[in-house]
């Protein structure tokens, strides 16, 4: 005999009762907003490590590229105080 056979069984009701369920979070209208947001930055964060996967460094340095009108706007809109 095996030590599992020994081992008494864990309730599952418990376990999945305590753990949040996404669906609600996401289909309340107060978190849709934020849902959406954190959706897509999982989304864009799979790409980027699937391009790294692909062609390494090079695909650091064209989102670095493409990074650079993104972060100038945002220093100039800082800037102006909007």
């Amino acid at each position: 005999m095996t030590i599992a056979a020994h081992e008494p069984a864990r309730p599952q009701s418990r376990r999945h009762a305590r753990t949040p369920r996404l669906r609600k979070v996401f289909d309340d209208p107060a978190h849709r907003d934020t849902a959406r947001l954190l959706i897509v930055l999982a989304v864009l964060a799979a790409f980027m490590a699937l391009a790294i996967q692909t062609w390494g460094l090079v695909a650091l340095g064209l989102a670095a590229l493409a990074a650079v009108p993104l972060v100038f706007v945002l220093l100039v809109a800082l800037t102006v105080g909007q």
